[in-house]
């Protein structure tokens, strides 16, 4: 009853004109295309029918590039964008791979409609090293391709013969309009002169706000995430080299509907690599990273370090070739844990991971 097989074909035609000016400081940019799409679906095996339907669309698009004094810049970009439906959004059978949280595909959804806002200002002061950049964006999307989740309180059963008790969901994609996206992202970078270093400065904070549908109800899940970090790079000598780098996120979910599936989690990676080339050619590298997380489900917080270690010779007059015997994860404690935030439910994923290895290995850089 699960085997299936459908093809899925997405033709698109566009023509569009634009404008165009320039100047040695300023380059701007306007135009606007017509676009026919065509998706057409054959199921050649399965439950379900074909499907073919056309879409018209116009979409704008506008483009700004100052070049200001003293090394900065502005740029900002507009564009308006579809996406359509995948296969397996469209596909009607019930996927069970895993059996609490069933998914089906829905053959009436449509294309979707992304208009993308984005203000990039960078500057950059080559006496004092310095640099700063800011990166600002924002989405919203019409006919966002979004969940409704079906919760039962009792035994239903699905078309195809498909079992759905309580405590397990359905989820099935539909086209709803309300998504949008917002990103901001400012780094800030200058010499460290007490280690003779490079100090980047980083910090970021997203918000997204996300449609859906429970048991015909609407929900929308509200998240924020707040990015912080830093990065030390050395400029000691050409025959020692380190990183030292710390990126910390935190992220907190609200659902106007669904309380259980509000989340706080946090992880962070820190990152200490150095490279040192002495005697003759030797080259012992070292890596650590440590990764924490909180907030998630019993037994999928973490806390490990990931150390690689290798040592090096390099070969030839020209120092080209290496031979290099390593150790990954040499304490054995590498793991995948993830989490995906949705706006019906919160899922936490462990996948098998490869531990501690040996690699023995020859390379010649050709340049």
């Amino acid at each position: 009853a699960l085997t299936n097989h459908y093809a899925n074909t997405y033709l698109t035609q566009a023509v569009g004109t634009g404008v165009r000016y320039h100047s040695a400081e300023m380059n701007l940019m306007a135009g606007l295309s017509y676009q026919f799409a065509n998706l057409r679906g054959d199921q050649l095996l399965g439950a379900g029918g074909d499907i073919s339907r056309s879409f018209h669309s116009l979409l704008p698009n506008a483009l700004m590039l100052i070049t200001l004094p003293d090394h900065k810049s502005l740029r900002v970009i507009y564009r308006a964008s579809t996406r359509p439906p995948s296969v397996t959004q469209l596909q009607q059978v019930v996927d069970n791979s895993n059996p609490l949280l069933l998914s089906t595909g829905n053959p009436s959804l449509s294309q979707s409609l992304t208009h993308s806002l984005a203000i990039r200002y960078s500057e950059a002061s080559p006496e004092n090293a310095s640099s700063m950049f800011i990166f600002l964006s924002g989405t919203v999307t019409d006919g966002y391709i979004a969940n409704a989740t079906f919760i039962p309180a009792r035994d239903s059963l699905l078309p195809g013969g498909t079992l759905l008790s309580p405590g397990m969901q359905l989820t099935t994609p539909v086209n709803l309009n309300g998504y949008w996206n917002l990103r901001s992202f400012f780094t800030y970078g200058f010499p460290f002169t007490l280690i003779s270093s490079t100090l980047n400065l980083n910090t970021g904070v997203t918000y997204s706000r996300t449609p859906g549908l429970v048991n015909g109800l609407g929900n929308i899940s509200n998240a924020w995430s707040l990015s912080e970090g830093f990065v030390v790079g050395s400029n000691i000598s050409e025959n020692f080299d380190f990183t030292l780098a710390y990126m910390g996120n935190y992220t907190l979910s609200r659902n106007t509907l669904q309380a259980d599936a509000n989340s706080n989690y946090y992880s962070h990676t820190v990152t200490l690599k150095w490279t040192w080339t002495f005697w003759e050619g030797i080259v012992l590298r070292n890596d650590l990273n440590n990764k924490y997380t909180s907030g998630q489900a019993t037994g999928y917080n973490q806390n490990i370090i990931l150390w690689n270690i290798s040592l090096g010779k390099k070969l030839f007059e020209d120092q080209r070739g290496e031979i290099k015997v390593g150790v990954a994860d040499v304490l054995g404690q590498n793991n995948n844990v993830s989490r995906t935030i949705t706006e019906g439910y919160v899922e936490d994923t462990r996948n098998e991971a490869l531990t501690r290895y040996f690699m023995a290995s020859f390379t010649y850089t050709v340049r």
